[in-house]
């Protein structure tokens, strides 16, 4: 991945040389804008995304200390490093206020300039690498948040067998209510326009959809839920929740119509016995539900690797397209097909390199090409080591 630079320097001469002497693609970065003023970078920022700004210090109409503040004020993921041509302590003490990485001589050597621009390219690795992995902690707490949840609700249905047990399950769920005096209301929420429109985005990717929705109501809950033909929320609070409010605000999302209807309430979360729910009559079961969904999950993903087979297929982009994770999908690939993500595109690729070498008007690097592999050396080792022959092997046995 190359970081995004914007050049800004109202200095022509000084502009083309950073351009043009700079190994700007070894130093891991791209500049896809070259600019004479702030004024014009402002206007730039407005639709494009850029990583890191090199900007004169003293521009005519907006200097390079205006638009670090901008950037600064804005909370824009922008790094910023201002040019020189003589290091001042007021520009430099005011650059620090703005969160400015570094500074750079106008009459620096191309060597001390790419010295300090990797020292930046440095920087912008560390925090890219803390930011994904802060993404991946806040993700899997989440997921263990809303497991915890679901499990708590499945276990209460079922039937607790002591108050000891349920206590520390409704505590290990991050909730604290006064177990003895809260009343408990049980509702269901039905999809009107059936579970193959919410099937999209996969069970977790539902799942999670579900779970944000009714989480945003948690100043008077919070909910739990169990999704199966249907959703089911029970609710720990003192007011009725608006369920008319919730059914217009789930259309107006996701274009999807529901109907939420309160099906039983109980005195407090110890009233809540495998006896009464069983007398309710309910649908608890998901596993049918979840076939479905899982079958819905990997067909889409096969569809979408046969249909992009040349567009460099990874696990993150199938996932993304999908609406599931890429551990999920993972995990599903070995569970469902018996191999791995990446056993199965190698399988999909030659099957379609076998297919496409019966055919004689493909030359073996443009069949190399088709299926994305980069070099026929590789694709030639591959294929061989999957089918026992060469491609051209391959080729004259069955032409």
């Amino acid at each position: 991945m190359k970081y995004k630079v914007m050049l800004v320097e109202d200095e022509q001469i000084i502009r083309e040389g950073f351009e043009t002497f700079i190994n700007w693609n070894e130093l891991g970065f791209e500049v896809v804008a070259s600019l004479g003023d702030g004024r014009e970078a402002l206007r730039y920022l407005e639709s494009n995304i850029i990583d890191l700004i090199i900007t004169d210090i003293e521009m005519t109409f907006v200097s390079g200390l205006a638009l670090a503040k901008y950037i600064y004020e804005k909370g824009l993921p922008i790094k910023v490093v201002m040019l020189t041509a003589y290091p001042s302590f007021d520009y430099l003490s005011e650059c620090m206020n703005y969160k400015v990485e570094d500074y750079i001589l106008k009459t620096a050597s191309n060597t001390e300039i790419e010295g300090k621009l990797r020292i930046v390219f440095d920087r912008m690795e560390q925090e890219r690498k803390e930011n994904e992995q802060n993404l991946k902690l806040e993700n899997w707490a989440s997921d263990v948040v809303l497991f915890l949840k679901e499990r708590f609700m499945n276990k209460l249905f079922a039937g607790y067998e002591s108050k000891e047990d349920l206590v520390l399950d409704i505590k290990r769920s991050g909730i604290d209510i006064p177990f003895e005096t809260t009343r408990i209301r049980l509702y269901s929420v039905d999809f009107l326009t059936g579970m193959s429109d919410i099937n999209r985005y996969g069970y977790d990717g539902f799942r999670n959809i579900i779970h944000n929705f009714f989480d945003a109501y948690k100043s008077s809950t919070p909910f739990f839920y169990l999704i199966g033909e249907v959703v089911y929320i029970l609710e720990l609070c003192i007011d009725d929740i608006d369920v008319n409010d919730m059914e217009r605000e789930f259309f107006d999302l996701f274009k999807v119509e529901i109907k939420i209807k309160k099906i039983a309430e109980f005195d407090n979360v110890f009233d809540v016995s495998s006896s009464k729910i069983a007398e309710l009559n309910l649908n608890l079961s998901k596993d049918d539900k979840k076939d479905e969904a899982r079958h819905y999950i990997i067909s889409s993903a096969i569809s979408y690797i046969n249909e992009n087979i040349s567009d460099g297929i990874s696990l993150e982009k199938v996932a993304e397209k999908i609406y599931v994770s890429p551990e999920y999908l993972s995990r599903l690939f070995k569970k469902e097909i018996g191999m791995n993500f990446k056993e199965y595109l190698i399988d999909c690729k030659m099957t379609k390199a076998m297919e496409l070498l019966k055919d004689p008007r493909y030359k073996v690097y443009e069949i190399s090409k088709m299926i994305d592999y980069k070099t026929v050396g590789f694709f030639s080792k591959v294929f061989q080591k999957y089918t026992g022959y060469t491609p051209t092997e391959y080729r004259r046995k069955h032409l």
